[in-house]
């Protein structure tokens, strides 16, 4: 497709045609505390230690979780989204909310009483917008291969996105159980390199049954590591990576990049007011992803996924990119 044809089927809403989609295994409840700046927050918090009171933060609760949000902007992108995870009932409405109007399939949604929580904390320090995720997995913990519908195995999708590994203690068993039961494009999504260290076998089999990874400078350097290669460059580390037959999806500070074999495509971010910095990986994933499905070209899809991922930085509503208004934005 060319830059004229990308264009025009922005325009109109068909960015990436409808293609079906697999995510699993993970879906969040998301409490949002925006705090500002991060040398103001330490101040008041140490006041606080000796005066007590309280602190008033902006917050707001929301869905969130790896492979529901890549599902999510799957499907406002035109794409039919199946997502297998599990969480507790009274999330069930706010997750029938979140995806009407779109083909987003929650029919597999398993019941827990221990759902997957994060607090998400977003700050401000030296002038970059930050975020720390604490998370408690609940039964995310032990997805395993028994968890996971078998009706679906005999169901066909043009990708499947294998989210979370990290929090997942019997994440390999599913990958290795389910992925190599689908004849389609393998997506991976990074793990906490805080975790890698510990499951570093468990990871190179991983790696071996995906096509695709996506990644921030952080994670491509730590799992170049793993593979036996330490280095500070992420780009130096996706090619690494991509030397492993992986086709690499890099956001990094500053700018982005697709490693294929030894060809490195890198484009620079352009600079945006953001609200939010949780969840702009997975924007950027999905548009990624979806676009290298319709088979553009690295040069347009990183253009692509970069302007989606910006449009959701840049979003009060954080409703993506469904209207037509927002899409002639683009242009």
């Amino acid at each position: 497709m060319t830059e004229k044809a990308l264009n025009t089927a922005i325009r109109h809403s068909f960015v990436v045609g409808s293609f079906r989609i697999l995510s699993m295994p993970d879906i969040f409840l998301d409490h949002f505390v925006f705090a500002g700046s991060l040398d103001r927050l330490i101040a008041k918090l140490i006041r606080l230690r000796t005066s007590g009171g309280r602190l008033v933060l902006d917050q707001e609760v929301t869905l969130g979780g790896n492979a529901f949000n890549f599902g999510l902007h799957a499907a406002r992108l035109g794409c039919s989204v199946t997502l297998v995870a599990s969480t507790a009932k009274y999330v069930f409405e706010l997750v029938r909310q979140s995806v009407r109007g779109l083909d987003y399939n929650t029919d597999h949604l398993a019941v827990t009483s221990t759902p997957p929580l994060t607090i998400a904390l977003e700050f401000i320090d030296k002038g970059r917008n930050l975020n720390y995720n604490i998370n408690s997995p609940g039964a995310l913990a032990n997805f395993g291969a028994g968890n996971f519908p078998k009706d679906l195995l005999e169901s066909h999708f043009n990708l499947i996105g294998f989210f979370n590994w990290t929090n997942n203690l019997l994440g390999t068993q599913l990958a290795e159980s389910v992925l190599p039961s689908f004849n389609c494009i393998k997506l991976f999504d990074t793990p906490d390199p805080l975790v890698v260290g510990r499951r570093a076998p468990e990871l190179r089999r991983v790696l071996d049954l995906v096509d695709i990874v996506c990644c921030n400078e952080v994670e491509a350097c730590s799992m170049s590591t793993i593979l036996g290669k330490r280095t500070t460059d992420p780009l130096e580390a996706s090619l690494n990576l991509a030397s492993q037959g992986l086709l690499v999806g890099l956001h990094a500070k500053g700018f982005t990049a697709e490693v294929n074999g030894s060809r490195v495509t890198k484009r620079a971010w352009k600079k945006a007011k953001v609200l939010r910095v949780t969840g702009a990986g997975d924007a950027w994933t999905a548009a990624f992803a979806l676009s290298y499905l319709d088979g553009v070209t690295p040069e347009l899809r990183l253009k692509f996924a970069n302007w989606y991922a910006r449009t959701y930085l840049m979003d009060e509503n954080e409703r993506g990119v469904r209207r037509r208004s927002a899409l002639r934005g683009y242009m």
